[in-house]
């Protein structure tokens, strides 16, 4: 719930300092949500806290804690929303295995869901749509839980003129496999 207790124990060495400075830094990656970017690399994203020279105490209290940059806030919303899907699977009985965003994927597809890498995508343009997260959670589940067929979008309903560039229906008919792949998400 972001509410966080961390107990440590301070064993300094021989020649160590006896007060050690703190900080606290933050992963966006746990057993069940991993958020990163979109580099060759696929860093996470991380943000920490300042540090506490030479802390003697034994309580800190770091406070509430968002990134000191704004451009990572999207990485948390989209991690605290995927977790939210997740924890909803898992109070129904569903264990749903950990499943990867790469955020921000300006690669064209909006948000997809790759069924092989277990993988969301999300663009810049929908980092804040909680039902965007939400639905590539679903593929996710979907693709753990049942089977993910190819789509066929372009079936003739609700296609667009001329159709090149075809896409999921959301209210009209569609064909049953494209209706489960998607209405399930939805």
């Amino acid at each position: 719930d972001g509410r966080l207790d961390v107990t440590f124990n301070w064993d300094p060495c021989f020649a160590c300092d006896g007060t050690p400075d703190l900080y606290v830094e933050f992963e966006l990656e746990n057993a069940e949500v991993d958020v990163h970017d979109d580099s060759v690399w696929e860093s996470d994203y991380t943000f920490q806290t300042g540090v506490w020279q030479d802390f003697g105490g034994g309580y800190l209290d770091v406070g509430a804690q968002t990134p000191g940059n704004a451009g990572l806030m999207p990485a948390c919303h989209i991690m605290t929303n995927a977790m939210r899907a997740w924890r909803f699977t898992f109070d129904n009985g569903r264990d749903t295995p950990k499943v990867d965003y790469q955020w921000p994927d300006n690669d064209g597809c909006g948000a997809c869901y790759d069924d092989g890498l277990e993988e969301g995508y999300i663009d810049s343009s929908r980092e804040w749509n909680e039902n965007t997260i939400v639905h590539e959670f679903g593929h996710h589940w979907v693709n753990t839980f049942a089977v993910i067929t190819e789509p066929d979008y372009c079936n003739g309903f609700c296609d667009p003129d001329p159709p090149d560039d075809c896409g999921h229906c959301r209210w009209c008919r569609e064909t049953d496999h494209d209706a489960f792949n998607e209405g399930f998400p939805n």
